[in-house]
């Protein structure tokens, strides 16, 4: 019987600490993570500091207590931002906005699909010949995707990337093709969509990849990894070993659940019916299911962090983990898996990052942080140039230090009906520490005091009293909407 992955990682880590040898000697064949081939596990001599991105798919904000090694490995060791969203909350054009640390009208990505969106977008606008994956290139590193790239891509290795590993066209968890550069699948082509479907737990596999990238990069080089799971996305199939996990999971019942009088919301939620038992039902189905594929994401953050220590990166490493955006379960009668709404189920993100030696200790920042400022902060680790882009570098607050100009407090939001329409029509708006607003297609708007209704249950549009503020953030909305989401008539 062949070893175990972590019974490897076990072995290896010891040799490590008694031999201190640079090149280790032992190879394994990688557990399904796209390389397919044996290497040697390499133990990094550069003190340069590595970047990983972990970006789950779809995943709620509220979710981090069901993760283990998330808590043990990230949390514990660094920074948790209680305030940090996403302007788009679509798959699509938050992943433009986090490669290139600039919103939607910037990037030209509104949409999962041309015409407005997805990957033949970004590249037919140019905006993949300048990403973090470009810059950290530039600037030396050794640089990996693994999973879920942009939706609609079809094959070919973006610029600024080395290594490729990448769900083809639609992301599944089993099965799905992969386009890859991976030595030794392609038989003398420098890149290939794999002929067979592959049946391996994509969450998994993807996670090997990774780690196995990390395992034989340049020791002299620096390592950028992206690892971009599908989980927890709807329809949500966990792997079977844990078919039967979360069992006791209490049902969620928020004051905006299944919400009783909408009679203030917009009129595309005023049709929206309530949940009846056998839909309430489904939703906590839905929830538990959610829970069940982030095991496996959580096992793979364990393996990427051991293969960082086990070659001697972690203590020069960055590692955020985060999610492109966050769904509805049940808020606001909206079903399990609504997004493209302003309301912050779907705009508020997990977002944790460990950087040593000023993240050592767990703390929270309450500092309003946006998926644009994702890249300009790493890049700052990094020492990598950059073109000028709309969001700023967080670096600042990893430090426990205040910035020199005075942090936002708020961010624009945007959206397009796309293709197939969303529930709601195009919107623009702003939110704010203590305030959201949006102005749709039509003119309806909606406006919150989140210190007085965190939840989002009274729309104060329309009271007299509230005029100043009103006005204060359509004007505030006019002059950041430049240029606004195809489709946009207020």
């Amino acid at each position: 019987m062949k070893p175990s992955r972590r019974g490897k990682r076990v072995a290896l880590a010891v040799a490590v600490l008694v031999a201190a040898a640079a090149v280790l000697a032992t190879t394994r064949i990688a557990d399904g993570g796209g390389a397919g081939s044996s290497h040697r596990y390499v133990v990094a001599t550069t003190k340069r500091t590595n970047i990983v991105i972990i970006l789950t798919d779809d995943q709620r904000w509220d979710t981090l207590w069901s993760m283990p090694n998330v808590e043990k490995l990230l949390v514990h060791h660094g920074v948790t931002f209680a305030n940090s969203f996403v302007s788009d909350s679509l798959c699509c054009p938050s992943r433009a906005t986090i490669l290139t640390g600039n919103y939607a009208h910037t990037t030209h990505v509104y949409d999962n699909h041309p015409p407005h969106g997805g990957a033949p977008i970004f590249r037919k606008s140019g905006d993949d010949r300048s990403t973090l994956a470009t810059w950290l290139q530039a600037a030396g590193y050794q640089t990996g995707l693994f999973g879920k790239y942009l939706n609609s891509y079809t094959g070919g290795v973006p610029p600024g990337w080395d290594r490729w590993v990448a769900f083809d066209y639609e992301p599944q968890y089993h099965p799905y093709y992969v386009f890859t550069n991976a030595p030794h699948r392609c038989r003398g082509r420098p890149a290939c969509r794999l002929k067979r479907e592959v049946s391996a737990y994509s969450t998994k596999y993807f996670g090997n990849a990774a780690a196995d990238f990390i395992d034989s990069a340049p020791a002299t080089k620096p390592v950028f990894v992206y690892y971009t799971p599908y989980a927890p996305h709807l329809p949500s199939f966990p792997q079977h070993r844990y078919a039967n996990r979360f069992a006791n999971l209490k049902p969620y019942r928020p004051p905006s659940y299944n919400e009783k009088d909408v009679s203030d919301k917009p009129p595309w939620i005023r049709r929206l019916g309530r949940f009846d038992n056998i839909e309430n039902a489904q939703i906590m189905a839905q929830r538990q299911a959610e829970y069940q594929t982030l095991i496996t994401v959580d096992n793979e953050v364990g393996n990427i962090v051991a293969s960082l220590r086990a070659t001697h990166r972690l203590a020069h490493s960055v590692i955020l983990f985060a999610s492109d955006n966050g769904v509805s379960w049940g808020e606001h009668r909206l079903t399990v898996g609504s997004k493209q709404v302003p309301y912050d189920e779907a705009l508020r993100v997990p977002l944790v990052v460990r950087y040593e030696p000023d993240t050592t200790r767990p703390s929270t920042d309450h500092h309003l942080i946006v998926n644009t400022d994702w890249a300009p902060t790493l890049a700052a680790i990094a020492g990598a140039s950059h073109p000028a882009v709309e969001g700023r570098s967080f670096l600042p607050f990893l430090q426990h230090r205040q910035p020199v100009r005075p942090w936002p407090t708020q961010f624009l939001l945007e959206h397009m009906d796309g293709n197939p329409p969303s529930l709601a029509p195009a919107f623009c708006g702003i939110r704010s520490i203590g305030w959201m607003y949006a102005r749709y297609t039509g003119g309806y708007q909606e406006l919150y005091n989140l210190k007085t209704d965190p939840f989002e249950l009274q729309n104060i549009a329309g009271e007299p009293s509230q005029a100043g503020e009103l006005g204060h953030m359509r004007r505030l909305t006019a002059r950041e909407c430049r240029p606004p989401p195809p489709g946009y008539k207020p």
